[in-house]
């Protein structure tokens, strides 16, 4: 049982977690659903058993049901990161933080490139002294801590000391981790570092055409719509699903095996995307629990960009579990972090509000709502994603 507090007025918020939620669907129950992740057996370094309310992975549909913090030994390199951004940023970050990760020597080249920075983050610092951050390698050892605009502090990471021999996995621990690296921040945004890069065709322009104003898109979504995150839905476009006519979860797996061929990157194991896809195909099938009718109304993200509204204690706590559910279902099935988003919202306990529960309403923004009809998650209508620039008009 939580509180949110939307328009300073107290709300109760009532979960239903693992006794019934995902009852129905548990490893245990089912020798069909077991780890498939090539690298499950990595040890989880992220518990957070040693304090008194930590994130849990309530809504995955693993069995493993990790809790989320920094308790363990093997966390204290990021207990370290954590304490050392405090130090450095949180007096005067409090307000808002967009941060992201560019792991590696590919990614950490174009954050020092002038040929791939656009110009809306420096723009957005400068206007309305928005903090970004980013979490990257220095192969080169160049001590740089900003990027070649200026706009984004480099936090410079150690990929040794991070659990998994694939980076995209170690990108999901910062993403669905806002809370926890930056506790004291009351707003706090996801951007992927790809979605920084300039117009080849207008270099002084963002290929993407995202907010020079990140507070503004803040109140557009999580204030707007009075949930404590927003998402952005994924597109009707063939990069996302191909050359179909609906938004589906297997549409956007197939997509991803379609992309393989161009890029075998896309996933560290296309066989563990086919089973996830066919595993929540499979659990999801009955039409008569609301869990399924859930999945059904293809609650779809990309979740390359991503609004936390961190200013309560009940949203953090709902921003937790979220996340680290995320994280379970990752560490369990595949990488692709956006195949696992319906079937933990499925899990999650909310449900479509109901006036958005009619043909047609996938084209508009969505808000998915508890038992008690409280507003908690967000997504922004398709027709805003950034493959059409109008993210920063939306």
């Amino acid at each position: 049982e939580l509180k949110i507090n939307n328009n300073n007025e107290e709300k109760k918020l009532i979960f239903k977690t693992n006794d019934k939620t995902t009852e129905h669907k548990t490893q245990a129950d089912n020798e069909n659903y077991v780890c498939l992740s090539p690298e499950r057996n990595v040890p989880w370094i992220m518990d957070g058993m040693c304090t008194d309310k930590p994130y849990l992975a309530s809504f995955s549909t693993s069995s493993l049901k990790h809790s989320c913090g920094f308790c363990g030994d093997g966390s204290e390199y990021l207990r370290m990161l954590r304490d050392e951004i405090a130090d450095k940023y949180s007096k005067d970050c409090t307000d808002m933080v967009v941060y992201g990760v560019a792991i590696g020597g590919k990614y950490e080249k174009m954050l020092r490139s002038s040929k791939f920075m656009g110009t809306q983050s420096i723009e957005s610092k400068k206007i309305h002294k928005t903090c970004f951050f980013q979490f990257t390698t220095d192969t080169e050892n160049t001590g740089k801590e900003f990027s070649v605009d200026g706009s984004q502090h480099l936090i410079i990471v150690d990929p040794t000391k991070l659990p998994y021999k694939n980076n995209r996995r170690n990108t999901k621990l910062f993403k669905y981790n806002p809370g926890l690296f930056f506790p004291w921040a009351d707003r706090i945004i996801w951007e992927d570092a790809k979605l920084l890069q300039a117009n080849p065709k207008k270099p002084k322009t963002t290929k993407y055409r995202l907010p020079s104003d990140y507070r503004y898109h803040f109140n557009q979504t999580v204030e707007r719509f009075r949930t404590c995150s927003s998402y952005m839905s994924l597109p009707l476009h063939k990069s996302s699903v191909g050359e179909v006519s609906v938004v589906t979860l297997k549409a956007h797996c197939d997509t991803i095996h379609a992309t393989a061929k161009i890029r075998p990157t896309v996933s560290d194991s296309l066989y563990v995307v086919k089973k996830q896809c066919s595993l929540y195909e499979e659990m999801y099938k009955n039409p008569f629990e609301p869990y399924s009718r859930v999945y059904d109304q293809a609650p779809l993200a990309d979740t390359s960009f991503i609004v936390y509204d961190m200013r309560t204690s009940s949203c953090k706590k709902f921003i937790g579990d979220f996340g680290c559910s995320m994280l379970d279902e990752i560490h369990c099935y595949s990488d692709r972090d956006q195949v696992s988003f319906p079937s933990v919202v499925a899990s999650s306990g909310l449900k479509l509000s109901p006036g958005l529960d009619v043909k047609g309403s996938e084209t508009r923004d969505r808000v998915y709502v508890n038992e008690n009809n409280v507003p908690i998650l967000h997504l922004a209508k398709r027709s805003c994603h950034w493959y059409y620039q109008n993210v920063s008009e939306c």
